[in-house]
Order: structure tokens, then sequence, then C-alpha cells
């Protein structure tokens, strides 16, 4: 598991060992391999939220080198069905092919827009790219709303990943 303490608030992210190695097993390892994504769906009490599950890949996807769009008729049902079973859609994941992943000004325009335009009450969404390092250094993980971005990539783990659990 990792698990992040959230600046400003008394709650926590975990994310479980599943999601985690779903994440590293889609990291673009390959010259030619494409980006790939997918959603974040978690339980959500005033002290916890527990990422555990993460979709994707779809075939639908368009999928290229450097950019990945979903196929926007999955997501919706992927929303609706997840809820039915008590999760929450928290944000979305998907891959960059570089050692360190950090988010283009693109993928923060776009999950500040999702937040903006999606029906919740959440604070943030959670965005995470994936890179392809084998190291620590192979997720960003960042919140994001209206305003502001935060990166808890730099912030403080409680437990630290460990990415040689996940192959």
């Amino acid at each position: 598991m990792m698990t992040y303490e959230l600046p400003g608030q008394k709650q926590r992210l975990v994310f479980t060992h599943r999601v985690l190695k779903h994440l590293f097993q889609q990291r673009q390892i390959k010259r030619k391999q494409s980006e790939t994504g997918g959603q974040l769906f978690a339980t959500i009490t005033p002290q916890i939220v527990v990422v555990v599950a993460a979709t994707g890949p779809h075939t639908r996807d368009l999928r290229k080198r450097f950019s990945f769009i979903p196929y926007k008729r999955r997501l919706t049902k992927e929303i609706h069905g997840y809820f039915a079973k008590g999760l929450h859609y928290v944000g979305d994941w998907h891959t960059h092919p570089q050692k360190t992943p950090k988010p283009s000004w693109l993928d923060l325009k776009s999950m500040k827009e999702c937040y903006v335009k999606s029906n919740h009450e959440l604070d943030h969404f959670i965005l995470v790219i994936i890179g392809n390092s084998t190291g620590n250094e192979w997720i960003w993980v960042g919140l994001i709303n209206r305003i502001q971005t935060m990166d808890l990539s730099t912030a403080e783990k409680i437990m630290n990943n460990k990415a040689h659990l996940y192959r």
C-alpha cells in the first residue's frame, strides 16, 4: 500500500496493493508503446480515502506514444457501475513515457475541467501519472480542484511505495 497524509486535512489517501500493481504494470517501458489510462474509484470516510479500483486500458481508447484519449461512453458507464457497488469516482490515471513522470499543462487543465463539470461533493480529484522507472519515482500523485494543484509526490509519504513489489 501507499499512504499519504492529505495536507491541511485530517484525512489520508491510500492506494491498495492491487491498484498499485495494476498501475505499475501499465508503464510505457517499450520504445513504441502508447500511453494508456483509466479512472480511479475509492471508498470515502471522513478519515480515509482508499483507492480500491483502477480501470483501463480499454480497446476503444485513442492511444498514441504521447497522448491518451479515453472512450467517453465507457467512462460514464464505469462511474455508474462502480457507484452502484458503493465506490466513488475520485480521479484519473495515465502513463507518460518518462522516467520521473510529471503532469503536462494539458493534463492539469483537463483534470481541472473534469472537477468543475462533475457532479460531486469532493474537495479535489486525484490525478496519477505513471512513468517508466522501476525506482520509487515511477508514480506522480496530485490533488486538483478548481483553484489549485497539490503535488503529493513531494509530500511525505507515511508508507513508501516499493516498486519491486509489483514486478
